[in-house]
């Protein structure tokens, strides 16, 4: 990773940086409160800079069911698809050395919009979420994968794509449950398909939304971490005192924290939103 990319954040000066972000990164009104359109269960995506169209099938029942604990997962949400074209168009992209890297996201919705987009890209991509999104991330997965020269144990391919060669290098794309409050059964899982215990990269888009949320993720993270992983957490700017406690609450669980500093996002990830990298 471009490390002159990362401006380190003490926990002494957290409210003044909190302060210039919510002050310098004022979201546009047209991002209410972060969904890409929740009016129809299904929906057309454009990612501007890569050139990529996707449609993601969402499920509006769902999302307002009261059997569901946790039902934000059901829809799209802009974080997603901003950080999504960012990491595969913007040369800017601090993260250059993906090829190799086994990636975990955590969190990552129905829409499978970074297994799609970024999948193919790297060496092996896990995309984890409840049990209850990981059926309906599939189907949008396997609609949407920008290649299918990739293997995957745990996703149905299309009988068309190109066969693979012996001397041929695929990437790996899998997409398992993996519960934050309960992820040593995800955890056992992701280490049977890769063969490590932990991730090079995790990347997480809009999962910090409430604060009860906030030790659960935080604890999860941290077990798919060793010293050398680096987790880059996506967030929308909502509510400050939400923001506040998770990022103190990650000081106090001894994570190193920096910012993803302005001149290395797309206009649109400064409008609103911010990137913050997390380190053992």
């Amino acid at each position: 990773m471009n490390l002159s990319a990362l401006e380190e954040l003490a926990r002494d000066d957290l409210y003044e940086h909190l302060y210039s972000v919510y002050t310098e990164h004022r979201p546009a009104e047209s991002q209410h409160l972060g969904y890409v359109d929740k009016s129809r269960e299904k929906i057309d995506i454009s990612l501007p800079l890569s050139g990529i169209d996707v449609v993601v099938q969402q499920s509006l029942s769902l999302l307002s069911s009261a059997t569901q604990t946790s039902s934000t997962g059901f829809i799209c949400w802009q974080t997603a698809l901003h950080f999504a074209d960012w990491a595969a168009a913007d040369p800017r992209f601090p993260i250059k050395d993906l090829h190799n890297c086994v990636v975990l996201e955590l969190g990552g919705g129905v829409s499978g919009l970074l297994a799609a987009v970024l999948g193919p890209r790297l060496g092996h991509y896990v995309a984890t979420d409840q049990s209850h999104v990981v059926k309906l991330m599939k189907h949008n997965f396997a609609e949407n994968v920008v290649s299918q020269r990739f293997t995957s144990s745990t996703v149905e391919k299309s009988g068309c794509g190109p066969r693979k060669e012996l001397e041929e290098s695929w990437c790996k794309i899998d997409i398992i449950a993996l519960d934050w409050e309960n992820p040593m059964e995800g955890k056992a899982q992701f280490r049977e398909l890769t063969g490590q215990d932990s991730a090079d990269y995790i990347f997480a888009c809009d999962t910090i939304y409430n604060t009860y949320l906030i030790p659960h993720f935080l604890s999860c993270m941290g077990k798919m971490m060793l010293k050398n992983t680096v987790a880059v957490v996506a967030m929308q700017l909502r509510d400050e005192d939400v923001t506040a406690e998770f990022l103190d609450a990650a000081f106090v669980s001894g994570f190193r924290v920096s910012i993803i500093k302005d001149e290395f996002l797309t206009p649109v990830l400064v409008e609103g939103f911010v990137l913050y990298c997390f380190q053992k």
